[in-house]
């Protein structure tokens, strides 16, 4: 890499950063201290659960995934398209009682206090984050047809600003790419302050399989990781290209339980489009404006 874009990665970086400190009343001594951490490095780690956790977690989990096998039709007949994640049927509030939900928030708070690292990463206390749990539960395609939306590598660029955490334990898994696997590009392939180049990359490929067929996505995917079942892991999902959710195999149900780990600013706090629109078009703007002077790389 030039000394050019070398310096240029850098002045934006930290000018992006400073933002996203003030605009966050984050910490720059916390986040300076995640430097040289794994998620830093690489934009993933692997986060530590205690045992009576882990117990509760798949307690918890199982239900669900017996709710949602009992709820469905595996040959995939539906109203919905049940091979995409966040459809009613296998969304967490249709499969999860109040109590279970209530289960899972309080095992959250014991993973993300037992990971100091996460918050340090954000430059933020635990006290000053927000989660959402979510579900990425899915089945096969009903036609065969080829990876929608989020099944093609992409960045979460609109979930949050300059960083974004998403903490995944898949449980009824397979850690195979045609079986719904997840799977990521560390930042040490792609630098956060990288991005697929435009020039010679139809609008057309970009709207119908995303970034999943760039040259320079192509090139990156010998380094991909991929989640191991039961593995509790920490992803930058907003520097880290990823993808997950082409399922093949008939009568298999993917249940991957996903916590969504957000500082103060949000597009969530931007939700009502009849008040704070001036703050709800900077933010988006901002969004924008970082992705745009991201290096592009052929």
């Amino acid at each position: 890499m030039s000394f050019f874009i070398q310096s240029y990665n850098y002045i934006f970086d930290k000018i992006f950063r400073l933002f996203y400190v003030v605009w966050n009343r984050a910490s720059l001594k916390k986040i300076n201290k995640s430097v040289g951490s794994n998620l830093e490095i690489f934009g993933f780690a692997r986060l530590r659960i205690s045992q009576e956790d882990q117990i509760a977690l798949d307690l918890q989990l199982e239900k669900i995934y017996q709710n949602a096998i009992s709820a469905i039709d595996i040959s995939g007949k539906s109203a919905y398209d049940l091979s995409c994640v966040g459809n009613i049927p296998l969304s967490l509030e249709s499969l999860a009682t109040k109590t279970q939900i209530e289960g899972l928030t309080k095992i959250t708070m014991g993973i993300l206090q037992s990971n100091p690292e996460v918050g340090q990463y954000l430059g933020l206390d635990v006290s000053q984050l927000s989660f959402e749990l979510t579900l990425l539960c899915n089945i096969k395609t009903q036609n065969g047809a080829s990876k929608i939306g989020s099944q093609n590598f992409h960045r979460d660029v609109y979930h949050s600003f300059y960083r974004g955490i998403k903490i995944f334990y898949a449980y009824s898994y397979r850690e195979d790419i045609n079986d719904g696997a997840f799977s990521f590009i560390p930042l040490t392939t792609i630098s956060a302050n990288d991005r697929p180049s435009n020039k010679h990359y139809s609008r057309k490929a970009m709207e119908q399989r995303r970034f999943d067929l760039h040259p320079f996505i192509i090139k990156s995917l010998p380094s991909a990781e991929i989640l191991k079942e039961k593995q509790l892991m920490a992803i930058d999902t907003y520097n880290c290209f990823h993808s997950g959710g082409y399922i093949t195999s008939p009568s298999f149900c993917r249940l991957i339980f996903q916590v969504v780990v957000s500082p103060p600013q949000t597009p969530n706090r931007y939700s009502d489009i009849t008040r704070n629109h001036f703050g709800r078009m900077f933010y988006f703007n901002m969004i924008r404006l970082r992705n745009i002077l991201r290096w592009p790389r052929k």
